[in-house]
């Protein structure tokens, strides 16, 4: 855990979030706790930000632009000067080019960098029009750096059932029937119909039919709906600008 560059992984409910909670308890300065995206930082608690907040980009564009001017690797002193690393939890959604220009520049200022998450969990941000591509951070050139240090969690805390446990690895690594031959066994009921009232977990096949129950689940909501407008503010910096360091990816 004292390396520059690290990987904590494995499956959910391994303890991957509580292991590096354990350690910024013991010593703050240990890291920067950050997040790829909103919706991940709220999950890890009050006052996480995302990796994009944390040092002021929004897009691979605006990463690309700090990055060649400068402006990246001056945040990332700013951080050092209380952390020793920066710590990105839900890693795998980070783009390869994303995670390369992250590693130079923390490399070339001498802090850390760890990645936390499950690659068969969430893939990377990408827009729709853009072109296919190796996207997977796992494909970055400084790949390496994090694979050599990596810290594998296998015992699952959030459920106990062995069997049950093998199901939804079959589902991890996509092997559709023989997730559903291990959860029958498991007494895991399997319908045509969804049921709006079932109090549990429910599992679907695909991503339209997720969305459509959860569009109805929240409209089912007795409650007012608050919407909150964006702001958005200030000047991104400029492009390259004359005598300053450019880091090639």
């Amino acid at each position: 855990m004292d390396s520059q560059f690290g990987l904590i992984t494995g499956a959910a409910g391994c303890g991957k979030t509580y292991t590096v909670r354990q350690q910024l308890n013991e010593d703050s300065g240990w890291g920067l706790l950050t997040a790829t995206t909103g919706v991940a930082a709220r999950n890890l608690g009050d006052n996480v930000p995302t990796i994009h907040s944390a040092l002021g980009f929004f897009d691979i564009t605006s990463l690309r632009t700090l990055s060649m001017n400068g402006d990246l690797a001056k945040a990332m002193r700013k951080v050092k000067k209380h952390h020793e690393r920066i710590v990105i939890d839900e890693a795998s959604m980070l783009t390869r080019e994303a995670l390369q220009v992250l590693h130079n520049n923390a490399e070339a200022v001498g802090l850390g960098l760890w990645l936390v998450g499950d690659f068969l969990q969430l893939p990377p941000i990408v827009r729709n029009d853009e072109t296919p591509s190796p996207w997977w951070a796992f494909q970055a050139l400084c790949w390496p750096s994090f694979a050599n240090n990596t810290r594998w969690l296998t015992t699952n805390y959030r459920q106990s059932n062995p069997e049950f446990l093998a199901g939804l690895n079959h589902l991890r690594s996509g092997h559709g029937n023989a997730a559903t031959a291990t959860f029958r066994r498991c007494g895991v009921n399997f319908t045509r119909q969804l049921d709006y009232k079932f109090p549990g977990v429910t599992i679907v096949a695909t991503n339209r039919v997720r969305g459509e129950f959860n569009d109805r689940m929240y409209a089912a909501l007795d409650e007012t709906e608050v919407i909150y407008q964006s702001e958005r503010w200030g000047k991104q910096p400029s492009a390259i600008t004359q005598n300053r360091p450019v880091i090639i990816t």
